[in-house]
């Protein structure tokens, strides 16, 4: 939900200053799935592919299709509507409807450097990149298994993060989310590496007691609170505070976990790969029947634009994205 109110930062009604922040900064909820997608990936997978073979190659990357391609391949499907709308309108059709840039992005391949632009379903971009990183993982893996020593880990990451701000001070950007068509994907690759080290670190039993837990995640926290005020560019503090946030979360105390992890909190989560691939999709479709081919500006149309949001993702996570995850799996994986 934070990207959804992000890319309408423009419409909103007045808010304090730091609430402008916070909403400004909203793009960076990419590198905390960024991260979190590499952590959540090497903890369920890194013990199996440290010594990969055919089998355990084939079951990873039909457990990973099965869980992003369906729905982004419906939403791919469903945006035909748009350039069709455009059409059917008499209205001037956008070039970012090309045909070539529909065929890379049902590849999943779009952010791979073929095109100069982002087109289509616009926040793809990053599945695009993930995409990447799967494939890449079961080498990450068999180098995560040389490593076993704390420093090592740490080292790993600083050297990660001093790459990330180089790649981006080099060409004197100003933002992590600056040049998503050709950095995009080395962003995804490093922080989705980082994420797997965090992991790889919490599998060697590396534990904090609760005190270092509540410290490294009041930390993290610290830095990005401190970013958002400050205004602070953030390929040099986010993903640090995203690690920090992330590993001391694993050991904080239980009653602290319950407070964070409220059912609709958790159910959000659940829908949230919906809610991100679908969102530009209503933004498109509003715009062209509800706002006269302009961008929302009506506060009260946004409003509708969150609930038709939410409520096309929930419809689709129970009534297709489990599902077509599950007849996937249920078909295809017993016969590897």
């Amino acid at each position: 939900m934070w990207v959804v109110v992000y890319h309408f930062k423009n419409y909103l009604p007045p808010i304090p200053m730091l609430a402008q922040n916070i909403v400004g900064f909203g793009y960076i909820a990419v590198d905390f799935f960024f991260i979190l997608s590499g952590f959540v990936i090497a903890y369920s997978y890194f013990n199996n592919l440290k010594e990969p073979n055919r089998k355990k190659l084939k079951i990873f990357f039909l457990k990973r299709f099965a869980r992003v391609y369906p729905l982004h391949g419906l939403i791919l499907i469903a945006y035909l509507i748009v350039p069709l709308a455009y059409y059917l309108k008499k209205d001037f059709v956008p070039d970012e409807f090309s045909a070539s840039y529909y065929f890379l992005s049902a590849l999943l391949v779009q952010n791979w450097g073929f095109t100069n632009t982002l087109a289509w379903n616009v926040p793809a971009w990053s599945i695009s990149a993930e995409f990447a990183a799967y494939l890449l993982f079961p080498i990450m893996c068999i180098g995560l298994n040389k490593l076993g020593r704390l420093q090592h880990y740490v080292f790993t990451l600083i050297i990660l993060q001093i790459f990330l701000i180089f790649i981006f001070k080099a060409r004197e950007y100003e933002s992590i989310g600056f040049d998503i068509v050709n950095l995009g994907t080395y962003r995804c690759l490093i922080e989705f590496a980082m994420g797997s080290i965090l992991a790889k670190i919490y599998l060697d039993n590396f534990k904090l007691i609760r005190f270092q837990s509540i410290l490294t995640f009041g930390l993290g926290f610290t830095l990005f609170i401190f970013m958002i005020i400050f205004l602070i560019t953030d390929y040099y503090l986010a993903p640090v505070a995203v690690c920090l946030i992330i590993y001391g979360s694993l050991f904080l105390p239980t009653i602290v976990i319950k407070t964070i992890t409220v059912p609709p909190l958790l159910y959000l989560g659940k829908i949230s790969y919906s809610i991100y691939l679908v969102h530009y999709l209503v933004r498109e479709v509003f715009k062209l029947f509800m706002a006269n081919n302009q961008e929302i500006e009506d506060f009260n149309l946004l409003l509708l634009y969150v609930a038709v949001v939410v409520a096309l993702s929930v419809l689709l996570y129970e009534y297709y994205e489990k599902p077509a995850k599950s007849y996937i799996l249920n078909r295809y994986l017993h016969r590897i």
